[in-house]
């Protein structure tokens, strides 16, 4: 039992070893190429440009989210085309998106500073209590407007499909967000929040455009209902012509 315990140890050692062994030819590997990479983008997040960078990340990374959930609806045969119209809509959210993140993220830190496990949670909470909320409500707000929605019909639905992104939200976002709290510097906060939302984006384009309303839900409950209708009065039908049938062919007998 012991000798199989060191074995398992020594095992255990070797694979880190080996692994540390892989990750530094990795980075050595794409040491120049990251290098490279920060002298070219280091203007971008710069103090002066940052806003600016922040929202053109969040305003492509949205499109590119709706472009995806598009093309796999096509491959599921539930869209018979890509909508460029629809991908422009949602990518114009992240024109209002952008920014707000890009000062949030500031106004937490200057709020609550610091990284420890203290600070990061106070962080984690007002992020999923505050801005969260106030994230999918904007989301709905600027795409509804722009596809001409009526007030009416917008707060129906943010009403019946906001629940649906915060749930989601509160699975997701927790975690990754105590990782770029914790470690992410702040100027590459939102580059992580949106690496990390272009699924999310999918996933809100797909609430967006598959989930039902509450007024679409209605309209599904009554024909739902009025088919069931047909269905019984056609079964009672059939049910009468059979007995009608079987009758008249007793008297013949």
């Amino acid at each position: 039992m012991v000798n199989q315990t060191l074995l398992g140890l020594i095992a255990l050692r070797g694979g880190i070893m080996a692994s540390n062994n892989l990750l530094r030819r990795i980075y050595h590997t794409l040491a120049p190429a990251i290098r490279i990479a920060e002298q070219t983008t280091r203007p971008l997040f710069s103090d002066r440009y940052l806003l600016y960078t922040n929202t053109g990340i969040t305003v492509f990374l949205s499109g590119t989210g709706d472009f995806l959930v598009q093309h796999y609806d096509i491959v599921q045969g539930r869209q018979d085309y890509w909508d460029p119209l629809r991908t422009l809509r949602l990518a114009t959210s992240g024109v209002f998106i952008g920014p707000m993140c890009h000062y949030w993220y500031r106004f937490l830190d200057r709020v609550i500073p610091g990284r420890t496990i203290k600070a990061v949670s106070k962080k984690i909470f007002w992020d999923q209590l505050i801005f969260s909320p106030v994230n999918i409500s904007t989301f709905f707000i600027v795409v509804g407007i722009i596809e001409g929605q009526s007030l009416k019909s917008l707060y129906q639905e943010l009403k019946c499909k906001g629940p649906t992104l915060f749930k989601a939200e509160l699975m997701i976002w927790p975690p990754a967000q105590l990782m770029n709290f914790a470690v992410v510097p702040l100027r590459f906060r939102v580059l992580f929040d949106n690496t990390v939302s272009l699924g999310f984006d999918w996933y809100y384009s797909h609430v967006k455009h598959n989930h039902p309303s509450g007024d679409e839900s209605e309209d599904d409950n009554n024909e739902k209902f009025i088919n069931e209708i047909h269905i019984n009065v056609n079964e009672s039908n059939q049910r009468k012509d059979n007995h009608s049938c079987t009758s008249d062919d007793k008297n013949n007998l």
